[in-house]
Parts: C-alpha cells; sequence; structure tokens
C-alpha cells in the first residue's frame, strides 16, 4: 500500500499493543485510534486535491474569457474615463491576471515548486512536537 496506509496500520498495531500490555487504558486507546482515522480521512482528501487536475478546457475558458474581457475593457471605458481608459483597463488586467496565475501557481499546492506548501518543514515541526509530547 501506500507509505501513508504503511503508517496508518502501524500506528493502529502501536495503540493495541499498548492497551494490550497495560501502558494506556481503553479510553486512551479509542481517542488515539479516531485520531488516526482523521488522520487518514484528512491524507484521502489531500489526496483527491493532489490527484485531481485543472481540466484543460476550464483553464483555457478562464484564459479566454480574461483576455477578451481585458481586450474590451477600454472601449467600455474610454467614454467614461477619456484618456485614463487605457491605464485603467491595464489594472484591471494585471489584477484578473495576477488572480488567474494565482490559481494556477495554487492547483495542486503538494509538490516541491518554489509556491507549493513546505510539507518537509511541517512534519519536522509535527515529529519534533510529537517526540518532546512522548518525552514529557
Amino acid at each position: 500500500g501506500s507509505p501513508a496506509t504503511c503508517l496508518s496500520l502501524h500506528m493502529e498495531a502501536w495503540i493495541r499493543d499498548k492497551a494490550t500490555l497495560g501502558k494506556i487504558d481503553t479510553r486512551t486507546a479509542m481517542v488515539m485510534q479516531q485520531l488516526v482515522n482523521v488522520m487518514v480521512d484528512q491524507q484521502g482528501a489531500c489526496e483527491k486535491i493532489h490527484k485531481t487536475p485543472m481540466p484543460f478546457i476550464y483553464a483555457s475558458l478562464i484564459k479566454l474569457s480574461i483576455t477578451l474581457f481585458v481586450f474590451t475593457l477600454p472601449l467600455v471605458l474610454v467614454h467614461a474615463a477619456s484618456l485614463a481608459a487605457p491605464a485603467i483597463a491595464a489594472l484591471v488586467a494585471l489584477v484578473f491576471l495576477g488572480v488567474e496565475e494565482a490559481a494556477i501557481e495554487t492547483e495542486d499546492p503538494f509538490g516541491l515548486d518554489f509556491n507549493d506548501l513546505p510539507l518537509e518543514q511541517i512534519c519536522a515541526t509535527i515529529a519534533r512536537d510529537v517526540n518532546q509530547l512522548a518525552k514529557g
């Protein structure tokens, strides 16, 4: 199975072993098992995000719509804003194209690109905190 599945199986076995040995009580074992279940559910949700790409036609239609809007906006603004119409249209274009680029950058946040989530750092922090709790 996947690393997450293997990890959850090992965690469940650890909980069972500790409960059997009397190192943790039944209530604690149940709470820990529930937390493992939540972790598995969250991992599944992240997998859905990771494996669901934006459909090409959707991305293409967004880009086309923004382009048409940006190129026709000065024609609409020329009566109201006169000589400022191109500057206003350029500012609006910058905003819309920026939002579209941000959407592309955040489409799949689980990777090693510059703008992706710092998962290694997050996991290291969680591991450090868990180790400190286990020692205390």
